[in-house]
């Protein structure tokens, strides 16, 4: 899971990362740049060890909402 806030409420926003598509979020054209800035940034925070990068890339639906797609990037694979 990716958190999405410092909230102090027992309640917060996640998003998870699945790895069948099906189960993506959908995010509407004016919330794409948000959310796939605040994943970089996420993100930056689960390399070490095996996994140098993660790269990212976002998919129209047919319902012209987008999906962000999230490679996880080790080394000793080709695109390390």
């Amino acid at each position: 899971m990716i958190r999405l806030g410092e909230s102090p409420y027992p309640v917060e926003e996640v998003l998870t990362l699945y790895p069948d598509k099906n189960f993506a979020t959908n995010f509407f054209p004016d919330e794409i740049g948000f959310f796939l800035n605040l994943i970089k940034k996420r993100t930056q925070h689960l390399m070490g060890g095996h996994v140098v990068r993660y790269d990212f890339a976002t998919e129209q639906m047919e319902d012209g909402r987008q999906i962000v797609r999230v490679t996880q990037v080790v080394r000793g694979t080709s695109n390390a």
